[in-house]
């Protein structure tokens, strides 16, 4: 969501949050921080969209779902170790809260906003992610410049995100600052469902580049997403499906797409 360009601290006021859904044959990890210390905002849309994602996965009916706020919505859940139990354990894995870049001299370097606590850390960089290697498919930052597209420096900081890609699919961010609305909640209205019916909905890239779906609520902002392969694209989420269901080893290459809503 709408974070500083830079390093800034964030400590979390709120009590933290667990839950577990409905039993289903796959999973569906979502995580967010929704109160801030100032000067950092607070995102409220952002346990609007954690709730109204696991609602949309328990109505499919096939996904077991953990969720996860505030304090317990951890870095550490996102990189090799503590990623098989959380981010990597779901098929789908999200994440909403405060994101940015600073400027590394070589490259410019974008990251996800924890909160520090028992020897964890603030910020959660591409070289530090780990997904596929348990179960994790697509995952989803929806935070500011979570996907910068560092285009002076040879895309070099999608690059360091892909390289944590052991056997991911796709991950789905932000090159530009989301509005704090249910972005989330509606991209994931349109991968599993069909108009107002339960059930169906359109392939994964295609909701989240859908003007009510991932784009909702924010005309002009930029949307970024990484694919270990060109035909995961047309990748469908529910009863974990499609075209391309299936996964690729990290081999170095990767295929970005952009998107201005």
């Amino acid at each position: 969501m709408d974070g500083k360009t830079g390093l800034y601290v964030t400590f979390l006021l709120a009590a933290s949050i667990a839950s577990t859904g409905m039993a289903g044959a796959y999973e569906g990890y979502i995580s967010y921080i929704n109160d801030y210390q100032d000067p950092d905002s607070d995102l409220p849309e952002c346990e609007d969209n954690a709730n109204n994602i696991r609602d949309e996965l328990n109505a499919e009916g096939t996904y077991t779902v953990d969720k996860y706020g505030e304090m317990n919505a951890k870095e550490s859940h996102w990189k090799s170790g503590g990623d098989s139990s959380y981010a990597d354990w779901g098929d789908l894995s999200y994440f909403c809260g405060h994101g940015g870049t600073y400027d590394a001299g070589d490259q410019i370097r974008s990251f996800q906003a924890f909160t520090p606590q028992g020897g964890e850390s603030e910020y959660l960089y591409g070289n530090e992610l780990n997904l596929g290697d348990t179960d994790a498919e697509w995952a989803t930052f929806d935070s500011s410049h979570s996907l910068y597209i560092d285009d002076e420096n040879n895309l070099a900081n999608l690059a360091e995100w892909h390289s944590g890609f052991d056997y991911l699919n796709l991950l789905i961010g932000w090159h530009t600052s989301p509005a704090d609305t249910d972005t989330g909640g509606e991209f994931y209205d349109s991968m599993f469902d069909t108009g107002s019916l339960d059930g169906g909905g359109e392939k994964i890239k295609a909701s989240r580049f859908a003007s009510d779906g991932g784009c909702s609520g924010n005309s002009g902002e930029y949307q970024t997403i990484i694919g270990e392969k060109a035909t995961f694209s047309n990748d469908y989420a529910w009863s974990e499906g499609g075209p391309a269901a299936g996964s690729q080893a990290n081999d170095g290459s990767y295929v970005y797409w952009g998107n201005s809503c």
